[in-house]
């Protein structure tokens, strides 16, 4: 006698289930590598904007005798105790019709803590104090050498809860020498992936910490 075979069609409940599961799964692990992926790109162009910015710097060097300044003159005034640094970089690289060397990007200069000088001293149309910007919107600390003793506070976005938050930024030192790195120039260092300083070994920087 001949058995008869039936033909199913669809899925049963319990075998959809398992490829939601599973399409959820392969979702999960697709953003992932996207997101992975979309940071490593922000660090690379980080890395990007700093060589430039050091370039400049450098050139500023040549041409004027001597790095920039890591302090803002007394004549500015207004201005509050946070992003010194770097916005007194800016500072020199815009004025005197300099343009930054000609080689960076007036695009990724920000104004996180909103400050300004009471007296024009740049070649901006207005008095803000602008600071040069990492992927995440995050100021680029710098240091000129002789300031590297004295620790630096900067307004910077925490990029999982969005807060403004200020940080302590320091110059860093070879952990065997226990010398600055650049002892005789300058540091530029990003805060990197999370937007904190305080998370070292997040931070980016333009000389090999190895």
């Amino acid at each position: 006698m001949a058995t008869k075979t039936i033909d199913r069609a669809g899925f049963t409940l319990l075998e959809l289930m398992a490829v939601v599961v599973i399409l959820g799964i392969l979702i999960g692990l697709l953003v992932t590598a996207l997101g992975g992926a979309e940071e490593s790109a922000k660090v690379r162009l980080t890395k990007v904007s700093m060589t430039q910015l050091s370039a400049a710097i450098d050139a500023y060097e040549r041409e004027f005798g001597g790095y920039p300044a890591s302090t803002l003159p007394e004549s500015a005034g207004g201005a509050n105790a946070v992003n010194v640094g770097i916005e007194a970089l800016v500072a020199s690289l815009w004025s005197n019709g300099w343009e930054g060397g000609g080689d960076l990007d007036p695009d990724e200069l920000v104004n996180l803590d909103a400050d300004s000088s009471k007296k024009q001293f740049t070649d901006f149309p207005d008095r803000q104090l602008f600071e040069v910007a990492d992927q995440w919107g995050n100021p680029i600390a710098y240091f000129h050498n002789r300031d590297y003793e004295r620790p630096q506070r900067y307004t910077v976005e925490d990029q999982e809860t969005g807060e403004l938050l200020d940080d302590e930024v320091r110059a860093f030192k070879n952990e065997t020498t226990r010398r600055y790195f650049q002892h005789n120039k300058y540091q530029l260092i990003s805060a990197g992936p999370d937007g904190r300083f305080m998370t070292p070994e997040d931070n980016i920087t333009t000389f090999s910490r190895n």
